[in-house]
C-alpha cells in the first residue's frame, strides 16, 4: 500500500502540471489570484483565531490573579523574612485554595520561592526544586503568565488529568516595597474556557470564510466581466478585420476594373483619334504636294495657317500617343520590374527634361504579378509628375527596396528651393496615399533637409500574393 501510494503522487502531481499548463492565461490568472486571496486570508484566519486564543486565556488569568492578589498573597507575606511557611500559614492557605473556597475549578496549587517550591497541595511536591521555564522567568520578572493545556516537566501532579488545564503563575510582591518575594502557580480545570475559545475563534473563522468568499465572488465577477468584455472586444475586431478585407477586396476590384477601363480607353484612343488625326496629316501633306506641284500661288497667311494646322496636329498626335501608351502599358509586360522602374524614369525624362536618378538593382530578383508591377509603376510615375509639378528645378529620385518580407519604391522629390515647394508636394500625394491604402500597402511621408521630402509606398508579399527571390 505504502509503494502505490508514493506512486500516486507523482502521477497525480504530472497530471496537474497538464491540467494548469491547458488552463488559458486568465483562467490561470483567476486561480492563481484565489489562491493567493485563500492564502492570505487562511494566514489572517490563524492570526485571529491565536488572538481570540490568547485574549481569553489572558483575561481567564488576569480574574485568578486577582483571587491570589486578594486573599493568598497576605498570607505569604512571611516568605519576605523566611524560606518556609508556618504551619498555620500552610493550613489557612489549604483552607482558601479549595475549589469550594476559591469558587474556581482548582486542580493544584503551589509557592515557590526561587526554584523551590515551598508549599503545594501535594505533600510530595515540597521541597522539590524545578528550573525556571519561560513563562515562570516572565512571572519573575512582574507579570501574570498563563499557559493553557501546556504540560511542563515539572507538571506531575495533572499528568493523568484528562481535562484541559488552564496554568497560571501570579508574582506576589512585598507590602510596601513591591518586591517580588514568591510566585503562586495554580492549575484549573478550564472545560468551559476551551469551548469559550473554540466558539469565538468559530465566529472569527466564520467571518474570515465569509469575507474571503465575498472577495473571491467579487474577484470571479470582476474577472468574468473582463473575460465578456474581452471577448466582445475580439468579435469587434474580428468583424472589423473581416470587413477591413471586404473593404480591401472591393478596392482591388475596384481598382483592377480601373486599370481595365484605362487599358480600354487607352486602346480605342489609340485606335480611333489616333488613326484619325494620323489620316488628316497625310491628306493634308498630299493636298499640299498637289498644290505645289499645279504650280498655283497659295497666299502667304494661308501657308502659315496651314503649317499651324500641322504642327498642331502633330503635337497632339505625339501627346496622344504618349497618353494612350501611358494608360496601356503593354510595354512592361514582357519587362522585369525593376525594368518597368526603371522606364517610368526614363519616360519622365522624356516629358519634362528633368533627370531622375534610378536605384532599381534589388529589384533584379523579385517577381510579382502582372497588376503589382502596374500599381507600383503608376506610383513612380505620378510621384514623380507631382514631384515635378512642385519643385522647380534639381534632380528627382527614384528608390527600389525589396527585402524577404515586402517590396516598395521610394519617389524622392529633391532639395527644394523654398520651404513652399515641399509642402506643396506633400500637399499633392493625399491621393496617393488613399491609392496605396486600397492596394493594401503602407504609405510613408518622409522629409529631409539634404534631400526634401519623399513618399514610399510598401507592399507586403503575403497581401500581394507575390513570390520573390
Amino acid at each position: 500500500m505504502p509503494s502505490l501510494r508514493g506512486m500516486s503522487l507523482p502521477l497525480l502531481g504530472a497530471q496537474l502540471c497538464r491540467c494548469w499548463a491547458n488552463l488559458a492565461s486568465d483562467r490561470k490568472l483567476a486561480w492563481a489570484t484565489i489562491g493567493a486571496v485563500v492564502s492570505g486570508m487562511g494566514f489572517l484566519g490563524l492570526f485571529v483565531a491565536a488572538h481570540v486564543k490568547d485574549n481569553l486565556v489572558h483575561k481567564a488569568a488576569a480574574q485568578t490573579a486577582l483571587y491570589m492578589d486578594s486573599f493568598v498573597a497576605p498570607l505569604v507575606q512571611e516568605l519576605a523574612t523566611r524560606a518556609t511557611l508556618s504551619a498555620e500559614t500552610q493550613t489557612e492557605m489549604g483552607k482558601l485554595l479549595s475549589p469550594a473556597s476559591a469558587g474556581r475549578p482548582l486542580i493544584g496549587f503551589r509557592v515557590w520561592v526561587g526554584e523551590s517550591i515551598v508549599f503545594s497541595n501535594d505533600k510530595s511536591m515540597i521541597g522539590k526544586s524545578f528550573p525556571n521555564t519561560p513563562t515562570s522567568e516572565l512571572a519573575w520578572a512582574g507579570h501574570v503568565s498563563p499557559e493553557f493545556n501546556q504540560i511542563d516537566e515539572d507538571d506531575e501532579q495533572i499528568f493523568d488529568v484528562p481535562l484541559p488545564i488552564l496554568e497560571v503563575y501570579a508574582p506576589v510582591r512585598e507590602r510596601g516595597t513591591g518586591r517580588i518575594i514568591a510566585l503562586i502557580e495554580t492549575y484549573e480545570a478550564a472545560g468551559e474556557l476551551e469551548v469559550r475559545i473554540l466558539t469565538e475563534q468559530f465566529l472569527a473563522w466564520c467571518v474570515v470564510g465569509a469575507a474571503t468568499l465575498g472577495i473571491v465572488l467579487l474577484l470571479l465577477g470582476v474577472m468574468r466581466s473582463a473575460r465578456l468584455k474581452q471577448n466582445s472586444l475580439i468579435t469587434q475586431i474580428g468583424e472589423l478585420l473581416r470587413r477591413k478585407a471586404d473593404v480591401e477586396r472591393a478596392a482591388r476590384g475596384v481598382n483592377e476594373n480601373n486599370e481595365q477601363q484605362l487599358r480600354r480607353i487607352g486602346t480605342e484612343l489609340y485606335a480611333g483619334p489616333v488613326q484619325l488625326i494620323s489620316l488628316a496629316l497625310l491628306k493634308m501633306e498630299a493636298v499640299c504636294a498637289l498644290v505645289q506641284s499645279q504650280g498655283q500661288d497659295v497666299p502667304a497667311a494661308h501657308v502659315e495657317d496651314i503649317e499651324i494646322i500641322r504642327n498642331a496636329l502633330d503635337r497632339t498626335l505625339i501627346d496622344m500617343r504618349t497618353v494612350s501608351s501611358e494608360l496601356i502599358l503593354s510595354e512592361i509586360e514582357n519587362l522585369s520590374l525593376a525594368d518597368s522602374v526603371r522606364m517610368a524614369a526614363r519616360r519622365h525624362e522624356r516629358k519634362t527634361g528633368r533627370p531622375v536618378r534610378c536605384e532599381a538593382a534589388c529589384l533584379a530578383t523579385a517577381d510579382v504579378q502582372r497588376q503589382v508591377k502596374t500599381w507600383l509603376y503608376r506610383f513612380a510615375q505620378e510621384g514623380l509628375d507631382r514631384a515635378s509639378r512642385c519643385a522647380t528645378d534639381g534632380e528627382h529620385g527614384l528608390r527600389a527596396s525589396h527585402d524577404a518580407g515586402a517590396i516598395g519604391i521610394e519617389v524622392i522629390m529633391g532639395r527644394p528651393s523654398h520651404s513652399g515647394e515641399q509642402e506643396a508636394f506633400l500637399r499633392s500625394v493625399t491621393s496617393l496615399r488613399d491609392r496605396v491604402e486600397s492596394w493594401g500597402g503602407t504609405f510613408e511621408v518622409h522629409t529631409d533637409p539634404g534631400r526634401g521630402a519623399s513618399i514610399v509606398a510598401r507592399f507586403a508579399y503575403a497581401q500581394l500574393g507575390a513570390s520573390h527571390g
